[in-house]
């Protein structure tokens, strides 16, 4: 039997893993967040997709002054590469967040015509 992946699930890839995590409310994308950069602390990388929208989490070395793309806050420990800007992970998350809503409003779009 083949089992459907909700979708408002967040696909998370790692080096040696895969996890999928319910992503459908503030307190999910959260929960989604602190993993992935907990995950990407000790792996170095991981990445993310929900909605179709793909990033890279990546550890950020120490010494490296970069800011984010979005708020200007220095990257510290993690940051977040999205559609070629390197963001926080507060920055990050607001842009799954709108991109996932974006293609959920799309969808029911679609299916009230």
């Amino acid at each position: 039997m083949r089992q459907t992946v909700p979708n408002r699930a967040a696909h998370i890839h790692g080096s040696h893993s895969a996890l999928v995590l319910p992503a459908a409310n503030p307190y999910e994308w959260q929960l989604l967040c602190e993993h992935v950069a907990a995950v990407t602390r000790q792996a170095g990388s991981v990445r993310v997709r929900v909605a179709g929208v793909e990033c890279v989490a990546r550890r950020e070395e120490r010494g490296a002054e970069r800011c984010c793309a979005e708020c200007g806050r220095a990257l510290v420990q993690v940051s977040f590469r999205m559609a070629w800007r390197d963001l926080c992970g507060n920055c990050a998350q607001h842009s799954l967040i709108d991109a996932s809503n974006t293609v959920k409003s799309t969808a029911t779009t679609r299916a009230s015509r």
